[in-house]
This record gives structure tokens, sequence and C-alpha cells, in this order.
């Protein structure tokens, strides 16, 4: 990935007017010199987001939210930085490139293919809205609102072999480049185009940044196939696209998206309240879909028709997901319903109740294998139990292992015991093997690096090392606030030894320049460091995101030693079973703890954002 020039972010941000941008989203008033609005980003009644044109900063006086205009354009549409630069940068026709050696005839020939969806998705939108005609019929025979329609852009190709065509040409766009959107294809013989979409309704489909990419169409008579996306282009891959991601979000919460399978179901739930749905295109759940599921939430409930194909697709889309970790849910609403008819029938309230009782992927996998085995026979009880303690061998929490077989053994009149051995038994000196294998937590490489940090994501780390730095350099540029910061991080705290080094001098020296002696060995870091701006946020919401981090991965680094001291108790022979069964107890407790003041960490970070 290219760095980008600092010089293009200062230039996009300056092509946008803050007042003017964040005008678009809330109403501004003036007041005096600045401007007032009522916070996006919490609940208020009385004004307390003010915006300095002078400036071009915003700033809210009830939940602390402040930064420039790039920044506000980050957190109203959830983008990460590099996202929130394209959105701005298209808009005021700056190009934004993250790829190094970039053509300028790359990049005018991909502005075309957007420029091309874009006309093309108008075009089918005003095809469907200016008449009735079939495409409306079939809508409203399914209940979708005009309003929907808007929302989604839906819209109409005619029964015509070159209608979309003819469009485009006369508006001075050449065939070949027409081509590669898949919009249109020639025919056999290769002397003529025609259009690809013929009498179908249409469905847009968005990237995250609200930009048309592609179509998905649906036949209004009995050819086939059935359902029609446009092929893979320069800028569609469906396999890393999910339908109504553009508006889900911007409507998250509790870190929570609903994954559905179709178009109509997102469009369903969306109008009638529940928009943070989202779906595949017509494709299984791919990995590149798990990954930018996680981006944007940390549970997913998977909401698949309850038919036999919808039941296999849950199940893949389980295993994906897992790989991820990411929570799962699993709504079942029956063979007969899906999220579409069951939200147009029965309302957001019942939808979300449903949620709520909706089983976890472990107990949904479960009761998939239960129905499979007549349970008031022997025969039947014994392949079950077999065939749901093999599912079980999969859960690393031996407190969950033993909760799932204690629920297991009142159903079927069989002993935990007999159970846990079958969950463990057979794998016990592998998984021993395995975990004394597996590098101590305790240590780091080269003592380089602190524990806690080997519990993230690769990427999580980048990110938190990053703000260790952002840190460093707010206190090198802001000498007298480092009793603040001495306030609220300890030396330990900070992951990289060297960073501990140059927090311990900034810390208990008087003399704090980098050119000091005692820094001269970490003077590429010190000059990564004075390198850095800090724009990305203030210092606040940086040592914000710092201590959560920290307070989070620390937990987890605990639950690890934790976890790790019980499978080594539980492989061991060196121990009578009423003092493992103690040992186990304790340890057992003590992990339920930290789940629990995880979830609170995590409520809480929610309840933050949502203020």
């Amino acid at each position: 990935m290219g760095k980008i020039n600092e010089d293009k972010v200062e230039a996009i941000k300056e092509a946008h007017d803050i007042v003017d941008t964040i005008g678009n989203y809330i109403e501004v008033k003036s007041s005096g010199t600045s401007y007032k609005a009522l916070c996006p980003f919490h609940n208020e009644k009385t004004p307390s987001f003010m915006i300095n044109r002078d400036k071009q900063i915003y700033k809210c006086f009830g939940c602390g939210e402040g930064g420039d205009v790039l920044q506000f354009v980050m957190k109203m549409e959830n983008l990460d930085f590099i996202e929130a630069l394209k959105l701005l940068g298209e808009k005021a026709n700056i190009p934004v490139d993250t790829e190094d050696n970039i053509s300028d005839q790359e990049r005018q020939e991909t502005k075309q293919l957007y420029e091309i969806n874009r006309i093309a998705g108008l075009y089918y939108y005003k095809n469907l809205t200016s008449s009735q005609n079939k495409g409306l019929q079939y809508f409203k025979k399914r209940g979708v609102t005009s309003g929907e329609i808007k929302a989604f852009g839906l819209g109409l190709a005619e029964d015509r072999w070159d209608g979309l065509l003819d469009y485009l040409v006369k508006n001075n766009y050449p065939k070949e480049t027409i081509e590669k959107t898949g919009l249109i294809l020639k025919n056999k013989q290769g002397d003529r185009y025609y259009d690809r979409f013929r009498n179908r309704i249409i469905y847009p489909i968005f990237n995250t940044r609200g930009m048309v990419i592609g179509f998905g169409g649906r036949v209004l008579d009995q050819s086939l196939p059935k359902y029609l996306n446009s092929p893979e282009t320069k800028i569609f891959n469906k396999r890393k696209i999910l339908y109504g991601l553009n508006l889900a979000k911007k409507n998250i919460k509790d870190h929570q998206l609903i994954l559905v399978e179709g178009y109509m179901d997102v469009i369903a739930l969306h109008g009638n309240g529940v928009k943070n749905a989202v779906a595949t295109l017509g494709t299984s759940l791919t990995k590149d879909h798990g990954q930018l599921l996680k981006k944007y939430a940390n549970e997913v409930v998977v909401a698949f028709d309850g038919d036999e194909a919808g039941v296999k697709a849950t199940l893949r889309s389980i295993q994906i997901l897992e790989n991820e970790g990411l929570k799962i849910r699993v709504l079942s609403l029956g063979k007969e319903e899906d999220p579409d008819d069951f939200i147009r029938r029965r309302g957001k309230e019942v939808f979300y109740q449903r949620i709520k009782e909706s089983p976890n992927h472990i107990e949904y996998q479960i009761q998939n294998i239960r129905e499979r085995y007549p349970l008031n026979s022997t025969e039947g009880k014994v392949d079950f139990s077999k065939e749901a303690t093999k599912l079980l061998r999969k859960v690393k929490s031996p407190i969950e292992q033993e909760a799932y077989a204690e629920e297991l053994a009142k159903e079927l009149s069989l002993s935990k015991g007999s159970l846990l051995i079958e969950i463990r038994g057979k794998n016990q000196k592998q998984l021993h093997k395995k975990f004394s294998n597996q590098a101590d937590y305790t240590q780091t490489k080269e003592g380089s690096r602190s524990s806690y940090l080997y519990t993230m994501p690769s990427i999580e780390q980048d990110g938190h090392i990053k703000l260790e730095k952002l840190i460093i350099k707010f206190m090198l540029d802001n000498e007298n606030q480092i009793p603040f910061i001495k306030e609220h991080v300890e030396i330990e705290d900070f992951s990289i030894e060297a960073h501990q080094q140059v927090v311990r001098y900034l810390f208990y020296q008087d003399q704090r320049s980098p050119t000091d002696h005692e820094l001269q060995d970490h003077k590429d870091l010190l000059d990564e460091i004075a390198s850095l701006d800090r724009q990305e946020g203030e210092i606040r919401k940086i040592l914000e995101d710092y201590l959560y981090n920290l307070k989070k991965y620390k937990l987890l680094y605990r639950k690890k030693i934790l976890e790790k001291q019980q499978q080594e108790h539980l492989a061991s022979p060196n121990f009578e079973k009423e003092e493992v069964d103690r040992i186990l107890l304790k340890i057992g407790m003590e992990i339920m703890g930290i789940n629990k003041e995880l979830q609170s960490h995590q409520l809480k970070e929610g309840r933050d954002q949502d203020e």
C-alpha cells in the first residue's frame, strides 16, 4: 500500500468546509461567530455540539467528541481513515491512491466505471418510478414502500435488448468501456452488443462508501436464471461485498449485525426498523465476508431461511464466522417463514425478541444433531451423544464443555462424567501435548514485548503500538502534560521495551530533550515518533482507546493463562480427582469473573458509542 501524501490530505480537508459538511448530516444553526447543533453522537435536548468555521473543527461539550471534517465523516459513516479520505476525495474530485504505481489511465478508467454504474442506476430507477409497470406491481405485491425503493435505489430493466446501451452511448460513453462494467455483452458473432439485464427488477449494489459497483436482477417472467448478478469487474467482487452494509454500518447497535440470505430480506428489515441487516449476493459466505463482518461487529445473528438449503448454509457460515472469532447466534423463524415475511407480519419488536431468545451457534448445532436421531431409543441416544460430544471437543473452554455436558446428561439420563470422558478423554494427551508446545505467554520475544500484546490480532497490535507512539509524541511535544499521562498509565503498561525506556526517562528526568545521551539508543524510534501526525484524534481520545485495549487484552491474557492451567491439571496424573476438581473450580470461578468483566467492559464501550 502506497503512502498518501500529507499535502493531498490537507487539500481534501480544505475542499470540504466543515460547517457545510456537517450540515449535510444534521441541522446546524448559527451562534455568533460559531455554529451549534444537537450532537449526533449522543442523545441531548440542548445543543452542546459547536462548530468553528475559522478553525475548521467541531467539539461537543457534552460527550467530548471533537476533531476536523475528516474525523467527523469517519465517526458518522463508521469508516476508517483511508475510507473516509477516499469518500471526501471523490466528492472533491481529488483522487486518493493507496496502490503504488497506478497510472493516470487506470485511475481514469476506474472513475469511469463508477460513473457508468451510477448513471445506469439512475436509469433503472427512473424506469421503475416514472410510470406504472410490472416492476412496481411486483414490489407493491411484496410490500415494498416508495421510501424503501428510494433508499435502496431499486429499479427496472425494461424488456429491451439495448435500452441501457442506447442511453449510455447517448451520454458519450464508449461501448468498450461500458462492457468493462458488465452491463452489456457481445453477441456470439461478436459484431454487436446487448444489455445484460432485461425484463428484470434491479437491485443496485453499493460499496461501503455508497458508490454503485454492480447490480443484481430478478426476472419478471419464467426465464432463467431467476437471479443474475453483475460479473466480476475491476470494482466489483461479490465474494467481498455484503448487500446493505453501506446503510447497516451507520446503524450498528451493541456491535451486532444480522446476516440474511436475500435482497428482499434486507430491504424488509431496514424498512421496518431493523437497520443492521446485510446479505451475501447469492453466494455462500466466504472468508472475505467473515473478515468484513468482523470489521464492523463483534456478534453476528445468522437469520437464513428454515428450509434444508438454509440450514446447510447456516452450518457452513458458522464455520467461517467461528474462524474470525465472532460471537454467533442463530435465528430460526421456521420452515415456512423468512425474515422478509416475518418482519412484515409480526413487526420489529417481535423480531428483536426472537433474536434475544435465539440460541448461540453451539446450541443450534446440538439442536440440529438432536433432530436427526430418535431419542426414545438407546441407539438413538448413543448416536446423538457421540455426535454432540464430537462437536463439544471443538469448544475451547473446559467450563463451557462442562456446562453443555451437564445439560446433555440431564436430557439423556447419562452421567456428566461419561460425557466429559467422551469429550476430553480421546484427545486428552494430544491436547496436553499441543498446549505444552505452545509458547509460554509469559515469555516475550527477546524480552522486547509485553505478554498481553500476543493476545491481540496482528492488525490490532499495530494499532495499539501506534497509540503508544502517539502518547509518547504528546509528552515530547507537551512537557507540562506529562503528569497528566503519568496519572493514567504506568511504565509497564507500554508493550514495547524501547517504549518503556523512553517513557521511564520522560517520567523521571527533568531534562526531557530527545537528544539527551540516555535516549541516543532510541534515536530511530524518536525520529519515527516525531514524524507522526496526531490528526487521528485528540490525546484524550487516544488515551481512552489505549486504556480500553490495555484492560481488555490484559484480561484476555490472564484468561489464557488460567485456561492453560486448566488443561495442565486435567492432563496431570499426579493429583487426586478431588484435588483436581477443587483447583478446576477455583480456576473456573476466576475465568467466569474475567468473562463478566470483559462483558461489562464491552457493554460500557457500546454505551459510550451510543451516548
